[in-house]
């Protein structure tokens, strides 16, 4: 494990930095699986590194210990959703703790960081996403974005794209890598059945399409209604074919009023939220996992599918396209022709060895890509870039080149 050297002085403090996130909760989504892995890495970076939590959405932030690397966070603070009470504990926490980095995990937080720099005079690091540029983005957000120190993308895909808003403006990718503490390794668990648009108990075969999201009203753009649109035509040709949908959210009765309406409704079965084991164990058992979204800045849930070596059908209107590699690890479709989608499902579902071929392939471009160690080192690379003193744990050529920039 490589941690940040004391060779400066021994008994010179820890870099303070201070995650002002919206959640780190398992059920909020791939925002906060993301903020995991980067609670992990600066945990990993050693004791010369001390982390403070401030969370938006929910209670006191907690993590399993692994996260942590045997230590704690020096505070963890939840604000359950209310914007005074976030607003007044980043001003009273960075004030007392004094941060050196105060990380910001999304556009709409980092408006606080800027309006209050004349109070706390610490640097601050964006992370975008995509969605959240999706739409106008307002004149104080703008300026947010534009004054943080750093402005962090979880992909290439999303980094282009925001160079293209934003001429002149360095924007640096960093991307993800998957949350291998967040699903078991071994699928442990046995799954019989599961429940269909009707609310009937079905059994679970071995030829089904999985997709992995929250069912939220706000993010229609996943892929849903087009994989339900195909199920009829699919379970013509392939009867025993299966469409499994995991998640929760305000999305899910329309979603199985559109199974029921499809006629394929006994065919499209739903879990609600799957805790870890649950899910695990469906990832194993699929065919394919399939999310023709028109919105992912990344999407992790294809390095969770290509972690048990499952083929992958993305889009190629997003950064599916640069995390799944066409013909090669899955097969990437235009989200809006559903003929092109069902051909592509279609494939997957009758060709085994095409399917292993592509699934072992995938797992190999994890493997070398996007475990959690490559996240952790790009990671160090980029904050070295804001706090020099980051720049002590990373690779010799990194390191020499980081302390020259900085003047060393």
């Amino acid at each position: 494990m490589n941690k940040l050297s004391a060779v400066s002085d021994a008994s010179a403090p820890p870099i303070r930095v201070l995650l002002f996130l919206t959640s780190l909760h398992p059920t909020q989504g791939g925002i906060a699986s993301a903020n995991r892995n980067v609670v992990r890495a600066l945990f990993e970076m050693g004791p010369e590194v001390a982390t403070g939590v401030l969370a938006y959405h929910g209670a006191t932030p907690e993590l399993p210990a692994d996260y942590l690397n045997k230590r704690q966070f020096s505070f963890a603070v939840g604000c359950e959703s209310s914007k005074l009470r976030l607003v007044s504990q980043y001003i009273r926490l960075s004030l007392s703790w004094r941060p050196a980095l105060i990380f910001v995990d999304h556009l709409h937080l980092a408006v606080i960081p800027y309006l209050f720099r004349w109070i706390v005079r610490v640097p601050f690091v964006v992370t975008c996403h995509g969605i959240e540029f999706d739409h106008a983005v307002t004149k104080l957000r703008r300026v947010a974005f534009l004054r943080a120190r750093s402005r962090l993308t979880n992909s290439n895909f999303t980094a282009d794209r925001l160079r293209r808003m934003f001429p002149g403006v360095q924007i640096d990718a960093c991307e993800l890598a998957l949350d291998d503490l967040g699903i078991p390794e071994d699928a442990a668990e046995n799954v019989d059945s599961l429940i269909d648009a009707f609310g009937l108990s079905q059994p679970l075969g071995q030829r089904f399409v999985l997709i992995v999201s929250r069912l939220a009203s706000k993010e229609r753009y996943k892929g849903h209604d087009q994989l339900i649109a195909i199920m009829p035509s699919i379970i013509d040709k392939i009867p025993d074919a299966q469409l499994v949908i995991v998640g929760a959210g305000d999305d899910a009765e329309r979603l199985q009023a559109l199974a029921r309406e499809s006629g394929a409704g006994k065919a499209v079965l739903f879990t609600g939220f799957a805790p870890p084991e649950l899910l695990a164990a469906l990832y194993a058992r699929c065919r394919l996992f399939a999310m023709p979204s028109r919105g992912e800045g990344f999407g992790l849930v294809y390095l969770e599918a290509m972690r048990f070596a499952k083929p992958c059908v993305a889009s190629t209107v997003d950064a599916g396209r640069e995390v799944v590699a066409d013909g090669e690890t899955g097969l990437l479709v235009d989200p809006d022709n559903l003929e092109e989608l069902r051909a592509a499902v279609e494939r997957l579902l009758r060709d085994d060895a095409l399917a292993a071929r592509l699934g072992k392939t995938g797992l190999a471009r994890l493997e070398g890509r996007y475990r959690f160690r490559h996240y952790r080192a790009r990671l160090q690379e980029t904050l070295a870039e804001v706090v020099p003193a980051f720049a002590e744990g990373c690779p010799a050529e990194t390191k020499d080149n980081l302390l020259v920039s900085a003047g060393r």
